[in-house]
């Protein structure tokens, strides 16, 4: 969805992009790329970003896309044995071996014929290899909550976004891991080095080029934990919010941060622990500082316990049996000083139409009713609207003592959250 904001795309852009890897929000697809070497991530993060990343890779993406034809052209070796066969012929006759065996019985019974029937064989070590690197994308796809069992899975309304890629690659390779021969394949435990050789030599070019790389890949990231890879590989596919609306959220959220590593830094024995953003993380936070007298955390699109938990639209809602979830402000910050904590709401909106802020102004009045017996002690602004434009403004302190705060693009470096 696009905005009709007049908005520097450019501007955006280039501040989130060396940390645009933190983000892993569904509605994203794999469509920036970086510099690796400008990429800074904590080794905390590693495990998540390189099984995501390694399925959204080109090496799996080629793979996944090859395997309807390579289960019809699966390589296999033909073996020929012989069998005594009464009315049915299987194959070339071998007339000699016929005529001693009619004879050998004692009668001349035409009906025996001795054929050499064509079998294939498909357990080979190219296969294994393929089984091999099928069995560990699925396994490394179900690590994530968004898989679902393949009978709920509609191929057809899959989207453009990198979850549902992530699906559709599954539900591929899980019926290429139905396929009867490649169930009866041996499930091998480690790849041999000659029978990586024997891909590497393969006639079939699926074998030496799209399994090969899959595989090689697979082996850079996950047995030998190569950085440089690893990182070479998110900087080529940088996930990227496919609204424009959550490009300008993710650029007003690393604006707090990044006061928050400027105060950080400028304040001793204090720590800031920044998540990865998406849903369903362990921590409940996006981000938080630490010093020996203040906690500062930052939830995006996540709600604080007690504000979940003291909702009056829920607990009205509830009187009529109508269970519903907490409402989600954009952002929500909560402050502890001397065990007092307070809390501030912040909605973000790139607009200039003077409707739409009206309107969100309105919704942001309506999350600090529901929210009140959290708030209410909480010193102004209590809601912050973060737009792009469409306000006049002296000084930003002219509005600080006010219960709501709105900030432009403009003076947003200015305002100490």
């Amino acid at each position: 969805m696009k905005s009709n904001v007049k908005w520097d795309k450019k501007e955006v852009y280039e501040y989130i992009k060396p940390r645009l890897w933190l983000y892993l929000f569904r509605e994203s697809s794999p469509k920036l790329k970086i510099n690796p070497e400008n990429l800074e991530i904590g080794e905390s993060h590693i495990d998540i970003l390189k099984r995501v990343h390694f399925l959204l890779s080109a090496e799996v993406k080629d793979l996944v896309n090859i395997l309807p034809q390579l289960m019809r052209n699966l390589s296999h070796s033909t073996q020929k044995e012989v069998i005594r066969s009464q009315g049915i012929i299987k194959g070339r006759i071998d007339w000699n071996l016929t005529y001693k065996e009619r004879y050998g019985s004692g009668y001349n019974d035409k009906s025996i014929f001795m054929c050499k029937p064509a079998s294939r064989m498909y357990d080979l070590p190219e296969n294994q290899i393929l089984k091999y690197i099928l069995t560990n994308i699925a396994e490394i796809a179900e690590t994530f909550q968004f898989i679902k069992p393949e009978e709920n899975i509609e191929i057809e309304y899959l989207k453009d976004n990198w979850q549902d890629d992530i699906i559709g690659s599954n539900h591929t390779i899980k019926k290429a891991l139905n396929n009867i021969y490649i169930q009866n394949l041996t499930k091998t435990k480690r790849i041999k080095p000659r029978d990586l050789q024997r891909l590497r030599t393969h006639r079939n070019r699926i074998y030496r080029n799209e399994i090969l790389k899959c595989y090689e890949l697979y082996d850079k990231i996950f047995h030998n934990n190569q950085l440089e890879t690893i990182k070479s590989l998110i900087g080529n596919q940088l996930l990227k919010p496919t609204k424009e609306e959550d490009l300008y959220e993710i650029y007003a959220l690393f604006h707090i941060i990044d006061q928050l590593g400027t105060k950080q830094k400028n304040t001793p024995n204090s720590t800031l622990d920044i998540n990865l953003i998406m849903a369903h993380q362990k921590k409940p936070y996006t981000a938080q500082y630490q010093d020996p007298e203040t906690t500062i955390k930052i939830y995006y699109q996540q709600i604080p316990c007690p504000l979940a938990q003291n909702s009056q639209y829920k607990d009205i809602l509830k009187k009529y049996s109508l269970n519903v979830r907490s409402r989600l402000p954009d952002i929500i910050l909560e402050i502890e000083q001397k065990n007092k904590i307070q809390y501030k709401i912040i909605e973000i909106k790139l607009t200039e139409r003077r409707e739409y802020i009206v309107d969100s102004m309105y919704k942001l009045l309506g999350y600090l009713k529901d929210f009140e017996k959290c708030i209410n002690n909480s010193n102004n602004p209590k809601g912050i609207l973060i737009i792009w434009n469409g306000i006049k403004t002296e000084t930003i302190e002219t509005y600080e003592e006010e219960e709501i705060l709105i900030l432009n693009n403009k003076n947003l470096n200015n305002y100490k959250f």
